[in-house]
Parts: C-alpha cells; structure tokens; sequence
C-alpha cells in the first residue's frame, strides 16, 4: 500500500469519525450544549480528513504514490472494524456516557497515531498548513477537548477517571483525579 492509498483511506476514516461525532450531537440535541460540543468535535475531526486530503491532492499533483507502506494495511484493517462497531451503536442510539467511551475508546486508537506519523511524514505545504492551523485544531489540544468535556460533561461516569488517567499518561496536562 502506497502512502497515496493510506492518506485516502484515513481521511474517509476521519469523516467517518465526524460523521460518528454529528450522530452524538443529533441524539443527545435535547441538550444544546452537549449538541455544540459534539458539533464542535465533528468539525475538528473533518479538518484532520482534509489537512490528509490535501497531502494525497499534493502528492498526485506530482504523480507521485509517495513512500511504500505495508505496515499500514492491518492498521487500518483494525480501524475500519472499530468504526464499524462504533457506527453501529452510534446508529442504535447511545447515552450520554456510552458517547463520551466511545469518543474516548475512538481517540486512543491507532487512528490518531497514524494521522500524526503521516502528518509528520508529509511534504513541507502540507506540514506548514498543519503547523499554521488554528490551534483549537492540533491533535493534542483535540484530545484534550475530549477529556474537558467528559469533565464536564459525564463527571461521575467512569470515563471520567480513564479519560484522565490516558491525559496524564499523553502529558496533556490533565491531573490524576483522587
């Protein structure tokens, strides 16, 4: 698999997770606040499938496939099957506290590893826009949005006490909660 495919396939991955994170807000819209911050969420994720849009675009501009990638295959094998399952439920409908585990379980995955290694693997255009992007939209202040509104949102559930614990483990500046 050549990084062409790979940046294709995690940007569709990354509209699907927005898609997932627009499904929580319309279920959960007798909240508006909640609706907000999981629109807010989806809006994040479909930046991150366009900023890897737009390495795949500057990549074949030149004709070029970019780097040989088989690691990727299984990894994205796996992400795909996590969707699905996340879909489902998503479809189902969810509470407020099986949204935000999921949004936890769905941003610990290998997904967010992968977008930052093919972000940092990208050409110079594409590693400037990143860099230049509004920070409310950088992968680590993402992630931390997370964990705040599982603070705020879910602060008895027990997504609360894992979405800290992976804060500090990440450094995302997230206290232990005791």
């Amino acid at each position: 698999m050549f990084m062409t495919e790979v940046l294709g396939r995690c940007s569709m991955l990354e509209q699907r997770v927005a898609d997932i994170y627009s499904q929580f807000a319309g279920s959960l819209n007798d909240d508006k606040e909640l609706e907000s911050y999981w629109l807010g969420m989806a809006e994040e994720e479909k930046h991150h499938g366009k900023i890897l849009a737009a390495e795949k675009a500057a990549l074949e501009v030149d004709s070029d496939t970019g780097y040989f990638m088989p690691e990727f295959s299984a990894k994205l094998v796996e992400m795909d099957t996590m969707l699905k399952r996340v879909e489902e439920k998503a479809r189902l409908g969810v509470t407020k506290d099986e949204a935000f585990a999921l949004a936890l379980e769905m941003e610990q995955s290998e997904l967010n590893t992968i977008y930052r290694d093919l972000v940092l693997m990208g050409r110079a255009a594409v590693k400037l826009m990143a860099r230049h992007m509004d920070q409310s939209l950088s992968l680590p202040k993402h992630q931390q949005g997370l964990v705040e509104g599982i603070k705020r949102f879910v602060p008895t559930s027990p997504t609360r006490q894992q979405a800290e614990a992976w804060a500090a483990q990440h450094h995302m500046g997230q206290e232990p909660r005791r």
